[in-house]
């Protein structure tokens, strides 16, 4: 349960929730839940994760990071997102991709 899919896997399970079921809650292909369990792909988009939070009742830290204390990010992730106009939403989701590139490993590159 080390991976985003396992974690994601685990949730869903724990909520007793088919994937397809989850699929339907969140806009998504129910196929796209399987490959995002079995590692093949994950969520591109801020958006995206959040839904897959609130059908879940579960933090985006923990989903993300497998990180328990719910972080001052996660707590912006989890509210407000959703008021942003769409061009904030990509301009955010950019700026997220940056900083992943950036700090790849942890470390300043």
């Amino acid at each position: 349960m080390n991976t985003f899919g396992g974690r994601l896997r685990s949730a869903r399970k724990n909520k007793k929730m088919s994937q397809r079921k989850l699929a339907e809650t969140i806009g998504a292909k129910h196929t796209s839940i399987s490959e995002w369990e079995n590692g093949y792909h994950e969520p591109k988009d801020i958006e995206t994760i959040n839904k897959i939070c609130a059908a879940l009742e579960i933090d985006a830290s923990w989903l993300l990071n497998n990180n328990n204390k719910e972080s001052k990010i996660s707590t912006h992730l989890n509210k407000g997102i959703d008021d942003l106009p769409d061009d904030a939403k990509a301009e955010l989701d950019n700026f997220v991709d940056y900083l992943k590139a950036k700090y790849k490993g942890g470390e300043k590159k």
